[in-house]
């Protein structure tokens, strides 16, 4: 059985770099990262994935699932799910029928895992 993976990127970095794929202007690759005093001290990671549209909010997911080297070439469909252990949490569907379960932590670090392991660990029935 394979233990579930904890991604290495955040969800945040992942929209934000989603977002800027509109932009005119490409990002210097040495960009100055903002000040404190330019973002919030805590970002609501999973009220920013509520209100993407659609299409950014599974293209974030996939990139949390790819990052964790789970297979998946397409997110078909995404939806909020119950917390787990009192993290908010989606299910996304791949194009292949499988879908993940991707759990978002306070500082926007995504863990996934599918519902035999959430089982194997006591956490879904």
């Amino acid at each position: 059985m394979r233990a579930s993976l904890i991604v290495p990127a955040t969800l945040g970095l992942a929209a934000l770099a989603l977002a800027g794929c509109d932009s005119p202007e490409p990002a210097a690759e040495n960009a100055v990262p903002p000040q404190a005093a330019d973002t919030p001290a805590e970002t609501d990671y999973a009220a920013a994935l509520r209100t993407m549209p659609e299409g950014q909010r599974n293209a974030t997911l996939l990139r949390a699932i790819r990052d964790a080297d789970r297979a998946c070439q397409d997110v078909l469909s995404a939806a909020e799910r119950a917390p787990i252990n009192g993290a908010p949490a989606w299910t996304a569907t791949c194009e292949n029928d499988v879908t993940w379960t991707v759990i978002i932590g306070a500082s926007g670090t995504a863990q996934v895992t599918n519902d035999q392991e959430l089982r194997a660990a006591g956490l879904a029935k």
